[in-house]
């Protein structure tokens, strides 16, 4: 060994002025415990992450020092016992009793790779004693230390790492040291402790970073002020569109949640529909990736401001605009560019807030009027008003009550038994919105309610006849609108004779209700005037002869299905609705012709007639017709 190693020769002089040295450097002694207050105090004032930060490169600094004193005493020594001498002088210094190996060294290629351990490291046991066990390895003055003094050595940047820490629990502390380029990426989020930070350069920058944020604000306020005002006006979404786009400069389209375009400002038509493309491919990844975690599809991610990056420089900014805690569409940023200011952001939540109020206030003035329009309509069917306060009412309401009309009630074919009445009313509330909106692109005058859990329509005739239709014809296609909106559910209407007496419009509801118990799945459209002799009779108004009269033809096929929860009444409806085709009867009744026969021949004993008769069947199909419409039997075809 060289005469000059420091194990030899310490080289630790005290003076007679309280003074200590060692190699010619004023030292002085301090317990381990005081650094651990130290490691304290720094962890409470300026946080875990600045005070790893500060020991590291406190360390590196201490290593590096101790360095380039070794490399002046041991000229000419072979560079591995220059290296090995660290770990000997941090054992020295009672850091901890180190245990190194080199496992390469090849300084010309700049590659280095060492493995060791610590026992009895003293910043682990501080830890420890301070703050208890450690989720993750504390010792960060002797990675620092031992970092600075190999890199200091070798003229180019060794990292070292705690792989195992007593602090953690474990025995000894497994450390592994290499340079930079050998580490591969596997120390990079370690890097940003070993920079030297200037405090007050951070404090700058974090000045800096307020002032911007204090004038992100401020420009928010302002806008949004501005933003208030313009709904206050009354003004719609492309206004509010119009201000986004003067005040950032870019494209900006407001959509509902099906991506359909509310208004768009600076972007053309192929490039909004690219734009749509292009998100709905996120949304419907992100949903599969959402049921593949088994998460709702109500995912809080969706409901949040979200950046999309297609490519370099073109970015989608979308915020979700929520209205009565649903999702009522988007607001979507196109943004050509490679840096995202935060104001970008903060701009397009403001406006989708806005854009909820504006359509919270749309949805609030329609449901008002739908509830005015169906009070009004409830209070003419039931009889409520006169004649003048009927069309002094309808004058408000913009629609001419002296003009000729019709009644139509309006429901599902088959409305779900399971369904509670809340759920049906709800449902009815929306398909009411709908059918408005669509009157209204019709240019019809209307009035719309519920009654009896069915939708109730007193419609101008004035408005169909302009569009060359006779009142099925309009319907159809209102139905058919209908079912293009709302795919699982069929609907039927019935429709009145054409009246023109507004106050007594309760007839002409009576008349739409029963054609609407005579619609079915196969005729969705049912108006009084096909009723033919049943809408007489019904007009007539003499129940309790109509009542006998059923009860004549077919008392004794009811009283059987009663018993024997039998469809006798059923299956001859549909038997002479088919003009008496077995095939198509069997078809219908999903019944074998066997089967058929059978159950004709027991009609026909029950009933002792012949139901082939063209006078016994026409009775009988009258009668059945009349119990359809009073309600008392339910038959679907």
């Amino acid at each position: 060994m060289l005469k000059n190693n420091l194990e030899k020769q310490l080289n630790i002089v005290q003076s007679n002025n309280g003074t200590l040295f060692y190699n010619n450097q004023r030292m002085i002694m301090t317990p381990s415990h005081g650094i651990g207050t130290l490691r304290k105090n720094l962890i409470e004032t300026i946080g875990t992450e600045r005070a790893k930060t500060f020991l590291i490169q406190y360390g590196w600094n201490l290593g590096a020092s101790d360095a380039a004193l070794v490399m002046e005493q041991m000229k000419g020594a072979p560079l591995e016992e220059i290296i090995m001498e660290g770990t000997k002088i941090h054992t020295l210094m009672g850091h901890a009793d180190v245990q190194g190996k080199i496992i390469e060294l090849d300084p010309e290629n700049k590659r280095f790779h060492i493995e060791g351990i610590w026992e009895s490291s003293y910043e682990a046991q501080e830890h420890i004693r301070l703050f208890g066990f450690s989720k993750e390895a504390s010792c960060h003055i002797l990675v620092g230390y031992a970092s600075g003094y190999t890199s200091e050595i070798l003229g180019t940047k060794v990292i070292y790492k705690e792989h195992r820490c007593q602090a953690m629990g474990h025995s000894s502390c497994k450390w592994e040291g290499k340079t930079l380029s050998d580490w591969g990426g596997q120390v990079d989020d370690e890097l940003g402790f070993f920079k030297e930070n200037n405090m007050i350069h951070e404090l700058e920058k974090a000045y800096e970073q307020i002032v911007i944020e204090r004038d992100n604000l401020d420009q928010t306020f302002d806008f949004h002020k501005k933003l208030m005002e313009l709904i206050m006006l009354g003004k719609d979404l492309y206004s509010i569109a119009e201000m986004v786009n003067d005040f950032l400069g870019v494209p900006i389209v407001i959509s509902n949640q099906n991506w359909r375009t509310l208004a768009k400002v600076g972007l053309t038509q192929v490039e909004t529909e690219e734009l749509y493309q292009d998100v709905n491919i996120w949304f419907e990844n992100h949903l599969k990736d959402s049921q593949k975690r088994n998460k709702r599809i109500k995912d809080p991610e969706i409901f949040s401001t979200k950046l999309l990056s297609y490519a370099k420089g073109n970015h989608y900014l979308v915020s979700p605009i929520i209205v009565r805690q649903k999702l009522a569409g988007f607001c979507t940023l196109i943004l050509k560019c490679e840096e995202i200011k935060e104001i970008y952001g903060m701009i397009l939540e403001k406006t989708a807030a806005s854009s909820s109020l504006y359509l919270l206030s749309q949805q609030i003035a329609i449901e008002t009027e739908q509830r005015s329009r169906g009070y009004f309509l409830e209070q003419i069917l039931s009889k409520q008003l006169t004649k003048e306060e009927i069309l002094k009412w309808g004058f408000n309401l913009d629609i001419n009550l002296e003009d000729s009309f019709y009644i139509a009630v309006l429901n599902q074919v088959k409305k779900n038994q399971r369904v509670i009445k809340k759920e049906q009313i709800e449902f009815n509330e929306k398909l009411i919105g709908t059918l408005s909106i669509l009157f209204s692109k019709k240019q019809v005058r209307y009035l719309i309610g519920q009654r009896s859990e069915n939708i109730v329509i007193l419609i101008q005739s004035k408005g169909i006849e302009e569009q060359g239709l006779d009142i099925k014809q309009f319907f159809t296609g209102i139905l058919e609108d209908c079912q293009t909106m709302y795919r699982m559910k069929k609907f039927k209407v019935g429709t009145s004779m054409c009246a023109t007496a507004i106050e007594t419009a309760y007839y002409q509801y009576d008349e739409a209700l029963a054609a609407f118990q005579m619609a079915n799945q196969q005729r969705q459209i049912f108006s009084f005037h096909d009723l033919g002799a049943v809408g007489i009779l019904i007009q007539a108004g003499n129940e309790s002869m109509i009542n006998r009269y059923i009860e004549n033809l077919l008392g004794k096929l009811m009283e059987y299905d009663k018993k024997k929860g039998a469809e006798t009444v059923k299956t001859l409806y549909v038997y002479i609705s088919n003009g008496g085709n077995f095939e198509l009867t069997s078809c219908s009744l999903a019944l074998s012709i066997s089967g058929l026969r059978y159950r004709l021949q027991k009609i026909e004993s029950l009933l002792e007639s012949d139901i082939r008769n063209p006078h016994v069947y026409l009775q009988l199909y009258f009668a059945i017709q009349l119990l359809i419409v009073y309600g008392m039997i339910d038959i679907e075809l």
